[in-house]
């Protein structure tokens, strides 16, 4: 009805009224009366054009479970009383340009699991945004004034989508990224091997390098936006002050069982253990549930622990090196995920969900400072670090091995798995894909360059 342009106040006497479509019409505001439609679930009032106000009543209308405002040139603002709204799941605003602003109250909404603000005008998401936790999808996409997206995002622990693409005034995002483990993953590389997966680490500061030890002795570093390797078996290390190499070494006789990038005395260095005995790191482990801690002055190790179940262990710090946590399996099949208290050398928590192993030690990685990760039963399964159930899992579209090898990379946007054909899956959410393409694009202009200045 492209000329309706008023709705009377008598609708709110419509107290049976479940549905209200208004798509398209010419109405320029909706009538107080609204908020007598207690029985309303469905608000549809997308491509009104001309609509430029939202009555304060509409959080009276607490049965709304979808409220439509998709294309609303004129509208501007959102009434507080939106928070009163507790049930509802779907909030559409995709389109309303004069939209500058979402309240503080929308945090209110516990039951909203999608928010659509696709090319508003919005400058900032209010911090209580993080308190939506059934919320799956976020679409801020092409919102060009966009500048701040707050640090409680992560805390929207169900969110599988989030888009920002095209929001250009978006310089940063917050460090709490990482901590969305929900954000959908898609498989999007996979890179292949000639021997199986044992091993891996992304570069703390180039995260699209990823460092690969094999079964059959092999080191080697992967260039993951590309698909390239670019070193295998021998590293050199250089004295950056003399621009000289100091030292070359090559790989372990064996398989290479734990690897990681490190800086002592502050040398990025690659850190390795393997098949032959060799290491030199500030935890070793044994198949005995021996734990060790060591320093980089050979004078032995400065304590002694059993893991928990005498399992064969893997160590790892969060991202702020304040928690440590162990996960390990024993010759019984029987694995462990757990929290240390360092000073103690005690067990402070114990996290439940994995499965007993028929071979194999399981493999885990820490997420930030919030989440773990565990390659268990063609999966990998996530906790948070807080809580001692397991949150959500994922199968990496199958073909995993029965305790896969994985690894994050810093940001936590990066998922590194090892698969039954020797193969390596990389998993990216939204902002994985982002930093490759970005990768790829400077690869590609270091390229041209090269050309032109030939």
């Amino acid at each position: 009805c492209h000329s309706l342009r008023q709705i009377p106040n008598s609708i709110g006497k419509l107290a049976l009224l479940t549905e209200l479509h208004l798509k398209s019409t010419a109405i320029e505001e909706l009538p107080e009366s609204i908020g007598s439609l207690k029985e309303l679930e469905t608000l549809d009032a997308s491509y009104c054009k001309s609509l430029a106000r939202i009555p304060n009543s509409i959080g009276n209308s607490t049965s709304l479970s979808c409220l439509n405002l998709t294309e609303c040139h004129k509208h501007a603002q959102l009434p507080d009383s939106i928070g009163f709204l507790v049930y509802l799941p779907r909030l559409l605003l995709s389109g309303c340009h004069s939209l500058k602003q979402i309240p503080d109250a929308i945090g209110k909404l516990t039951s909203l699991t999608k928010l659509h603000l696709k090319s508003t005008a919005i400058e900032e998401l209010p911090e209580s945004i993080g308190s939506l936790k059934e919320l799956k999808t976020l679409d801020a996409s092409y919102c060009t004034s966009l500048a701040h997206i707050p640090n409680s995002i992560g805390n929207l622990t169900s969110l599988s989508s989030l888009d920002v693409n095209g929001c250009q005034k978006l310089a940063q995002l917050p460090d709490s990224i990482g901590s969305l483990v929900s954000l959908r993953r898609n498989v999007i590389i996979t890179l292949s091997h000639d021997s199986l997966v044992k091993s891996m680490d992304f570069h703390p500061v180039q995260q699209i390098l990823l460092l690969v030890g094999t079964n059959m002795g092999d080191v080697m570093v992967w260039e993951v936006s590309n698909r390239a390797r670019i070193a295998l078996r021998k590293f050199k290390v250089w004295d950056l002050a003399t621009c000289s190499m100091a030292l070359q070494l090559e790989a372990h006789v064996g398989s290479v069982n734990d690897l990681a990038f490190s800086y002592p005395k502050k040398w990025l260095c690659v850190v390795t253990c393997g098949e032959d005995k060799s290491i030199k790191y500030i935890f070793s482990t044994a198949t005995n549930g021996k734990i060790k801690v060591w320093l980089y002055d050979n004078q032995g190790s400065r304590v002694d622990h059993d893991a928990l179940g005498h399992s064969s262990t893997v160590m790892a710090y969060n991202a702020d090196g304040k928690r440590l946590f162990s996960c390990g399996t024993n010759k019984e099949g029987e694995s462990y995920l757990v929290e240390w208290n360092e000073s103690e050398g005690t067990i402070k928590h114990t996290y439940h969900g994995l499965g007993k192993s028929s071979s194999g030690v399981v493999q885990f990685d820490t997420i930030k400072n919030r989440f773990l990760a565990v390659g268990d039963k063609f999966m990998v399964k996530f906790w948070d670090m807080d809580n001692d159930s397991l949150l959500t899992s994922t199968d990496a579209n199958g073909g995993l091995l029965a305790s896969p090898c994985i690894r994050f990379n810093k940001e936590g946007v990066l998922l590194a798995v090892s698969t039954s054909d020797n193969s390596i899956k990389i998993l990216a959410n939204s902002f994985g894909i982002e930093l490759l393409r970005t990768a790829e694009k400077h690869i590609l202009l270091e390229s041209l360059l090269g050309v032109f200045c030939r």
